[in-house]
């Protein structure tokens, strides 16, 4: 039925109708279980393989003056925690997170004061909970569940937060050209999204700072950071074209 759905809305040009099932997928009891069952996994393989990751923050910090930070998708909290020990710079380390269930349970284990956690859709709650200043991270694969049109409407609402900052380690396909495939595609078993970040970005108003790609076994991760200083005046989603379209 899957194969079928996403046959169907390929060729119609219409793959963002496939998220909400996503969405379904991390507001549930199964996100919980499965953040119980991998928490040992996600924290191996933040150290193994991103382990860079804190002293790129770090450098972000450094550079902007920006002491809060907001995690989308934090899931079991385990790399915020562990940031929140490697940066003691930061004042305030938010986990947001889809189920209200996890976030439950993030507030009950991480007592630092400098914690805090929201159950919310990053796309409704930054808009109206987020303020300025902040560096908006993702970890893991948090924004390959996110439409495309989704990510557009969520990097502007970023932007009108400057100065901002985001941070973000993401899976893209090995196939994805970078430099002239600038929309989204589906990729991997569950047939998430590889977003072309760094075009998204700029779109957007931001200005990158580091960027960087590491593999693990199949796996191909991009690492960026990007910030943001002034409110830019921001084209529609619709006017947005590829150079070159």
């Amino acid at each position: 039925m899957l194969a079928g759905l996403v046959a169907r809305y390929r060729s119609s040009g219409s793959m963002d109708r496939l998220m909400p099932q996503h969405r379904r997928y991390w507001e549930g009891e199964s996100a919980v279980l499965f953040h119980a069952v991998t928490e040992a996994r996600c924290r191996d393989e933040f150290h193994r393989v991103h382990g860079f990751v804190p002293d790129m923050l770090g450098r972000l910090a450094e550079a902007t003056g920006l002491r809060s930070i907001c995690e989308i998708g934090c899931g079991s909290g385990v790399v915020l925690a562990a940031l929140g020990s490697a940066l003691p710079q930061l004042r305030e380390l938010i986990g947001l997170d889809l189920s209200a269930e996890q976030t439950a349970i993030n507030r009950s284990r991480h007592r630092d004061p400098r914690f805090a956690f929201a159950h919310g859709n990053a796309c409704q709650w930054i808009p109206r909970h987020a303020h300025p200043g902040t560096i908006f991270m993702t970890y893991g694969g948090v924004f390959e569940y996110f439409a495309e049109s989704a990510m557009r409407a969520l990097l502007q609402d970023i932007a009108s937060l400057a100065p901002a900052a985001v941070v973000l380690i993401e899976p893209i396909a090995l196939g994805h050209d970078l430099e002239r495939d600038f929309h989204s595609r589906p990729h991997g078993d569950e047939l998430s999204l590889s977003h072309n970040y760094p075009w998204l970005l700029a779109q957007s108003g931001f200005t990158l700072m580091e960027r960087r790609e590491c593999t693990d076994g199949d796996l191909r991760w991009l690492a960026m950071t990007a910030t943001i200083a002034h409110s830019p005046q921001l084209r529609t989603p619709q006017a947005v074209q590829p150079p070159g379209v």
